[in-house]
């Protein structure tokens, strides 16, 4: 079936190729119509059969259709009639776009037989599209573009074709603007913009005009769009002000930053050419622009200084505004402030000569203090009184003109009123008065004259019987208004005896410092039942006063004692059986049970009862009387006998209990049965002595305590291995890279072992004025030349005129046309200079001209240039990189000089007090800071306070104590650099009493119960309040909570975290009043703002609250001195200049630069020339703190001058620092160097030793002289052991040639230098070998140090680690030895 399937696939596929080649040969012919697009449905096109050849008949016979390539179908033919017609819609944008020729092609198939013809329709155009814009027309031109400036425009397009698309423009009409066409290269047209007319902004910011386009159909269409045209504006306008001159009115007491005015100033531009800046045109008529400051943006001036009628009553002003525009415009105007005058100078007010504190038995008249006042003004404005507030123990009596002395008027109390806070006004008789005031705190000396007080005049005591020994009883408490030893009160217990055989001091005693009162040993009831004493208070005061109180003790029985029971007929025996006829009735009594308690009360009340019911058969017990009768009359049934345990129980807590076994007898008559008794015994088994064992235990342990110890120790002072220092190669010794510093490290090493006892000492120091010598001739300059990579070293601390030589630049012509002129790129810190050899070649020399700054600018770019003489001449360059390297020249500088902070008395152990905050201009270990408590701190503070030495922070270490209310410290911040220098920051923190003692309430005399037929105001109990806290901390008062409890708020603070603290160490709350309380002083500088909510809450159950947000911003305040960064003195010692003689006017000695931690006014800081020796020679500029030479040196000028530079902040009031010069005039550097020694010699002060020092001191020495006598122990026993080197123990070890003698090693600071000593370099890479003479402790002083920057003269460099300094004996001669420094 596939088979016939596949088969009849091939022949029709074959078929149809055959009749598709007959189809081809057959049609040959074409028709062509033509149809307007946009036609609509059944639109005649044309006689399709009949152009075809085609009868109408055979059109359906023949199977006729009609296909369209690839397009959807447009025409359709009537079968009918053969007729081709519009089937449906023809767009002919949409099927050929811009094409001029746009046809339909169409295959005409008859199948019978099969033909193919080919039909073609033409679309023609017709104009159905109008013009479009592609876009929004923006356009942007400036006001100040010239007339006849062109601008393209974006044309419009029209899908049409031919006549259709040809389009024409028009724009609306405008005096500014006109359109034109224009051509370019290749004959296309386009459209531009044409300006007729300048445009103005002000006038007309934007202007919008229509574009129109119309094509060339028939009918013609249209398309619009609109330009719109922004004019950009041009700072064509200057700012003006609505008056040329303004005229203000101000009273002299305008506080700083009153507004004077505002002024304003319009502009008619736009944009950044409006924004107008105002400023102060030149400097106003007498120093306004110091009084007054004009904020640059609002222009509102407002006061920046202090107005003074009597200086200046009359101000001009000149102000300009200026705009932003490029180039900026300006106006101006003119304010005429008038000062007013005012009563404006308050008396001023001194109190000296205090005579404190005042003793509470003082007499009347005693003076206490000295007052002064005086006024500036004059007339009645001058007249002032003076005054205290009345009802206070004190007077003023004038003395003599403007002093009055405080005297005491009456007698005072101590223990009523502590210390006066007296306030001292003293007022002017000015309209209006001014006063000005001041407090004294008169503190009340105490006196013994009060004896401790008893609240009370007798306490009583009940304590329970069986009390342990040394049991806590009761605990009396007298005070003493006086104050330190007069109210230190000790108790103690008035002797007496106790019955006839014991005295008191046997059952009690009292603390003498607590006033509690221990039980020395149990209480018995049954023995003693009161006990009554008396307990003596007495001060410490001189002469001595005491008072007693009566204490009742009443001993409480305790349930300790159990019934004790008889029972009838008892003997030493068991009890015999009770003999019970059969013939007793009910109640018959057989026999009582008898007990008793040697307790009272309820404890000694018993009770009876039978304790297993159910085996008491016909017998009961009396619960009270202890009664055993028969319930019911007895039977033979019952048996001959009953045996009943009967339970005697107090009624104590916890009850205590006893048995009583009952052997009951039926019998028929009594004397029918005897009763055999027979005594049980026991035995007790032997009891162990415990005591021997305990003892060995304890004496073991003991021991092998003790053991413990001695090899714990034994272990800890073993000895360590020996250490011996054997002869060998020459030895080096590396210290500690000094860098570039102008310090060096301090070492001392032994080197080797020489002959003889004699040391010699080895001094090399960091230096401060080169002097190097090149390929042994002087004068070459310093040999400091760039690496391979162009990158000079050197040190900031090096003086003008240091030199350093670069290599030649190479040309390899001769004559004129070699190498003749060397150029430096322009910087201040450098200059180069053209040096000539013997060969008369010219080599550059680089020369210092300025000082370096490392903080001011880290690395210099130079760039030098060689030129040749020939012609054309030619350069070359190469570029330097110099590096300063840093020098340990500035101090840490605190951010505040004098810091306070505020704490509670009760705070815990690590609570923080505040935080320090140093800063170091240098880098690296240079600017590294540790802090520390100075020398000038007390110890007792230093182990009050722990510093952390990284982060600054203080915090307690120990208990505060409200008796120093103020604690002062000093907190040192020192660098890591070498000989790190050092900055003082005072720290004084106050201590807060807090309410840390809560009222003590005693309840005495209590009347309980009240009957109930009390009348009013019967006493129901006597309540004593004592607080030991002092002031209003002590003050008590009682009162009932339950009254309108509803109504009652308490107010609390919603703790949040404020600065990385709680706060609650910033605020506190009235929970009563709502009174918000700062619990520590707020610095502005560390926190200016912030806010917090505080809740209300009343007592009512459930209790209701509201929520406040409270902001609280805080004021700067000027509480910060100027801080002087540069210069620093060290270690108390004066900063030292030298200028050259040759120094002419100007010539900048020093700069004082100088921080205030303060903002705004506060920290506006000017620089003033305090005190000068020669005040003609040195001026200092206010603004930039430079200190420079007014004129030239003169011969008869002091080689020392002393200057003194004040710094203050424009604070009110203002504060201020000074800093120290002394600058030393000389004419080359080496010649200073004597009297630089001799300035400093004098500023060198040895702190004073305390106790501390001199014990560790001496602990040091101990340590050191012991670890002496340990290594020479340590080297003798080596020496006896080791016979080999027995001769080291005699100081004569071998050695080779290159050990001769044996020395230290001492890197000494630049201060130690003495004339005949030489300084050593360490900057940059030594290439030279340079000889220096230096002084050893010993032998001639003709001794040579031989210095060498290059490693490869190292042969036995082992070990050595770049970059380190380091010494090496390489040869000794008879009397000197060389030695060699390597980099």
């Amino acid at each position: 079936m596939a088979l016939l399937r596949r088969d009849s696939l091939v022949t029709r596929r074959l078929l149809r190729l055959v009749l598709l080649h007959t189809a081809w040969e057959v049609g040959s012919g074409q028709v062509r119509y033509s149809v307007p697009e946009e036609s609509k449905h059944g639109t005649f096109v044309g006689r399709l059969a009949q152009d075809l050849g085609l009868e109408v008949a055979e059109l359906v016979s023949g199977m006729f259709r009609m296909v369209s390539k690839g397009r959807r179908d447009y025409f359709e033919v009537n079968l009918q009639n053969g007729v081709l017609f519009v089937n449906s819609r023809v767009d002919r944008e949409e099927l050929c776009g811009q094409n001029p020729l746009c046809a339909i092609d169409l295959e005409v198939i008859v199948d019978k037989p099969l033909r193919i013809f080919h039909v073609e329709v033409e679309i023609q155009d017709i104009n159905d599209n109008a013009p479009v814009f592609p876009v929004h027309e923006e356009l942007r031109i400036s006001e100040s573009t010239p007339p006849d400036s062109r601008f393209p425009l974006e044309g419009a397009s029209d899908a049409d074709i031919g006549t259709n698309s040809l389009l024409t423009y028009k724009i609306s009409s405008s005096e500014h603007f006109t359109l034109d066409l224009q051509k370019n290269e290749e004959d296309n047209e386009f459209l531009v913009l044409v300006l007729k007319k300048p445009l103005d902004r002000e006038e007309t910011p934007m202007h919008r005009l229509l574009l129109t386009a119309t094509d060339g159909g028939k009918p013609e269409l249209t398309g619009t769009v609109q330009l719109v045209i922004t004019v950009l504006d041009v700072n064509d306008n200057a700012p003006v002000f609505n008056q040329s001159v303004y005229k203000i009115r101000l009273f002299e007491n305008a506080a700083n930053g009153t507004l004077v005015i505002k002024l304003n100033a319009t502009d008619l531009d736009d944009g950044i050419n409006k924004v107008i800046i105002y400023s102060i045109r030149g400097s106003a008529t007498h120093s306004g622009s110091a009084v007054f400051s004009l904020l640059p943006d609002t222009g509102e001036i407002r006061v920046n200084g202090k107005l003074d009628f009597e200086d200046t009553n009359l101000y001009e002003v000149r102000v300009q505004a200026t705009d932003k525009g490029n180039p900026p415009m300006a106006g101006h105007c003119t304010i005429l402030v008038e000062v007013l005058d005012v009563n404006d100078n308050a008396p001023e007010l001194a109190v000296t000569s205090l005579s404190l504190p005042v003793r509470e038995d003082a007499p009347p008249g005693t003076v206490v203090a000295l007052v002064s006042v005086s006024d500036r003004d004059s007339g009645d404005n001058g007249k002032v009184t003076c005054s205290i507030p009345p009802n206070l123990p004190f007077q003023l009596v004038s003395t003599f003109k403007n002093y009055h002395s405080l005297v005491l008027a009456e007698a005072v109390d101590r223990e009523r009123v502590s210390e006066y806070k007296i306030l001292v006004t003293a007022r002017d008789e000015g309209s209006p008065s001014l006063s000005a005031s001041s407090s004294i705190l008169v503190p009340i000396a105490d006196v013994n004259d009060n004896a401790p007080a008893f609240p009370q005049p007798a306490y009583t005591v009940f304590v329970k019987e069986n009390n342990p020994p040394g049991a806590h009883l009761f605990s009396v408490s007298a005070s003493d208004p006086d104050l330190r030893e007069n109210a230190f009160v000790s108790y103690s217990v008035v002797a007496r005896s106790v019955g006839e055989q014991q005295s008191l001091s046997s059952y009690i005693s009292v603390h003498s410092e607590s006033g509690h009162i221990y039980a020395l040993q149990p209480f018995d009831y049954e023995e003693l039942q009161v006990l009554q004493f008396q307990v003596s208070a007495r001060d410490a005061g001189f002469p001595s006063l005491c008072g007693n109180v009566t204490v009742k003790l009443f001993v409480l029985d305790e349930n300790d004692n159990a019934p004790a029971v008889s029972p009838p007929g008892s003997g030493r025996g068991s009890p015999g059986p009770q003999l019970v006829p059969l013939s007793a009735g009910a109640g018959h009594v057989v026999g009582k049970i008898r007990a008793v308690d040697a307790d009272s009360g309820y404890n000694a009340w018993l009770r009876y009862e039978v304790q297993e019911p159910g085996a008491a058969g016909p017998f009961r017990v009396g619960v009270y009387s202890g009664e055993i009768s028969t319930t019911r009359a007895l039977e033979e049934a019952d048996g001959p006998s009953q045996r009943l345990v009967i339970l005697v129980r107090d009624h104590g807590e916890p009850a205590l209990s006893a048995t009583a076994t009952v052997s009951l007898s039926l019998v028929e008559s009594p004397q029918a049965v005897k009763w055999d008794s027979r005594q049980r015994g026991g035995s007790e088994g032997p009891l162990v002595d415990m005591n021997v064992s305990l003892m060995i235990a304890i004496c073991s342990l003991s021991g092998l305590f003790v053991l413990v110890i001695v090899v714990y120790v034994g272990l800890r002072c073993h000895p360590g291995p020996e250490v011996m220092l054997g002869p060998g190669k020459a030895t080096v010794v590396c210290s500690s890279e000094v860098g570039s510093g102008s310090y060096c490290q301090r070492q001392s090493r032994n080197l080797c072992v020489g002959e003889g006892t004699a040391k010699s000492d080895l001094m090399v120091c960091s230096p401060n004025f080169p002097n190097f010598w090149e390929n042994g001739e002087a004068g070459k300059g310093q040999v400091l030349t760039p690496n391979a990579s162009g990158i000079l070293n050197v040190a900031e601390f090096l003086s003008p005129g240091a030199r350093f030589t670069f290599p030649n630049a190479q040309d390899f012509d001769e004559g004129t046309n070699s190498v003749q002129t060397y150029s430096l790129s322009p910087d201040e810190h450098f200059r180069l200079e053209m040096q000539t050899r013997g060969d008369g070649s010219k080599y550059p020399e680089l020369v210092l001209e300025k000082p370096l700054d490392r903080e001011q600018q880290s690395t210099h770019r130079l760039v030098i240039t060689a030129k040749d003489g020939g012609n054309p001449e030619r350069s070359g360059d190469a570029q330097v990189i110099v590096t300063v390297l840093d020098t340990n020249d500035n101090a840490p500088a605190f951010e505040h000089s004098l810091c306070r902070a505020s704490i509670l008395e009760n705070s815990p152990n690590g609570t923080l007090v505040t935080k320090v905050h140093a800063t170091d201009l240098d880098e690296g270990q240079n600017g590294e800071i540790r802090y520390s408590f100075s020398n000038s701190t007390s110890a007792d503070l230093q182990r009050l306070f722990l510093i952390h030495p990284q982060t600054g922070e203080v915090k307690v270490n120990g208990m505060l104590d409200v008796q120093r209310p103020v604690l002062e410290m000093f907190i040192e911040a020192r660098d890591k650099g070498a000989f790190g220098m050092s900055s003082t920051a005072k720290l004084l923190v106050e201590v807060t009493d807090i309410n840390n003692n809560a009222p003590k309430v005693t309840i005495t005399s209590l009347s309980s119960p009240i009957p109930e037929d009390a009348v009013p105001g019967t006493v129901i109990a006597l309540l004593s309040v004592l607080d030991k806290d002092p002031g209003e901390n002590g003050k008590v008062s009682a009162s009932d909570l339950d009254i309108s409890g509803n109504g009652q708020v308490s107010y609390a603070l919603r703790d949040i975290n404020i600065a990385g603290s709680s706060l609650s160490s910033f605020l506190s709350v009235n929970s009563e009043n709502g009174n918000i309380y700062a619990k520590s002083t707020f610095d502005y500088e560390q926190l200016r703002s912030f806010h917090f909510q505080m809740v209300a809450k009343d007592n009512r159950s459930p209790a209701l609250s509201a929520a406040l947000t409270v902001n609280i911003l805080i004021a700067d305040q000027n509480d910060n001195a100027p801080v002087i960064l540069y210069p620093r003195a060290r270690n108390g010692s004066v900063v030292v200049e030298i200028v050259p003689r040759l120094a002419d006017a100007g010539y900048l000695v020093t700069k004082v630069v100088a921080d205030d931690a303060d903002s705004g006014q506060n920290a506006w800081l000017s620089y003033h020339l305090q005190q000068s020796s020669d005040s003609s020679l040195f001026g200092v500029f206010p603004n930039t703190g430079e200190l420079r030479t007014t004129r030239s040196m003169k011969s008869t000028d002091s080689i020392k001058h002393k200057v003194v530079i004040l710094v203050k902040d424009n604070g009110e009031p203002s504060l201020s620092s000074t800093v120290a010069l002394s600058i030393l005039l000389a004419d080359s550097l080496p010649q200073a160097l004597p009297d630089f020694g001799d300035g400093m010699e004098g500023q060198e002060q040895l702190p004073n030793l305390n106790l501390y020092l001199i014990i560790s001191l001496a602990s040091i020495s101990v340590v050191f002289l012991g670890f002496v006598l340990f290594l020479l122990l340590t080297r003798y026993f080596h020496c006896r052991t080791n016979p080999s080197h027995s001769g080291c123990c005699s100081g004569s070890c071998p050695v080779d040639e290159h050990d001769k003698y044996r020395f230290n090693v001492r890197m000494l600071p630049r201060s130690h230098l003495t004339p005949d000593m030489v300084e050593v370099s360490e900057v940059g890479k030594l290439t030279q070998t340079y000889l220096y003479r230096a002084s050893l402790g010993v032998g001639p002083s003709n001794n040579n140090l031989l210095l060498n920057g290059d490693t490869g003269n190292l042969s036995n460099g082992a070990g050595l680690q770049v970059p380190t300094a380091c010494v090496q004996v390489r040869k000794v001669m008879s009397d000197h030895f060389n030695a060699i420094l390597v980099r």
